[in-house]
């Protein structure tokens, strides 16, 4: 839905930079006079003035012009610790791994410290979690509790059941993911 609307000159100066002299979109709105703010976001700006779209509508109608699209950033993802694995495993399948092999690894696996940062930070919170619960209650009770290894929630020893056989579960974690009680065993026949 257009609407009657007549650019200004900073309008038809922004879309005459950036059609013509292919400046990119925030630079040619600056040196056409918008301020730093403004011109920082040039979609924003495309979107919220009228004026200024009138003026790219006028401006590319004199000339034969189509938007260039950049293509797609491609991510690369740091696959130097897979390589190294399929190296070490290369040929090597089905026979047991040796001491050496091992040790590399596991060096490769102690490298990746993001992962490591961020699960010392969750034992962290869980831990905070369980001393601000626990804090208040006497000792004797506070020896009958657990806490859910899922969020951190702190419910009596005797309803927390083993997920997958791995960790201890509350009822509301076990509810949310009923498929990991199947081999659910509870506390105390451990």
């Amino acid at each position: 839905m257009a609407r009657n609307c007549t650019p200004n000159g900073r309008h038809l100066k922004a879309a005459k930079l950036y059609i013509l002299e292919r400046y990119p979109g925030g630079q040619a709105l600056e040196l056409a006079g918008f301020g730093k703010a403004y011109s920082r976001n040039f979609s924003r700006a495309l979107a919220k003035s009228a004026g200024l779209r009138e003026a790219f509508r006028t401006v590319s109608s004199t000339v034969i012009w189509s938007p260039t699209i950049k293509p797609k950033r491609q991510r690369r993802q740091d696959r130097r610790a897979l390589v190294a694995v399929q190296d070490v495993l290369e040929g090597e399948a089905w026979q047991p791994m040796s001491q050496q092999d091992r040790r590399k690894i596991d060096k490769l696996h102690r490298q990746h410290t993001p992962i490591q940062q961020l699960q010392r930070e969750d034992e962290r919170r869980k831990q905070r979690r369980f001393d601000e619960q626990t804090s208040l209650m006497p000792p004797e009770v506070k020896q009958q509790m657990g806490q859910c290894q899922r969020c951190g929630r702190v419910v009596p020893k005797d309803q927390l059941q083993w997920a997958f056989s791995v960790e201890l579960w509350c009822p509301g974690c076990i509810e949310m993911n009923p498929r990991a009680a199947w081999i659910g065993i509870p506390w105390d026949e451990r």
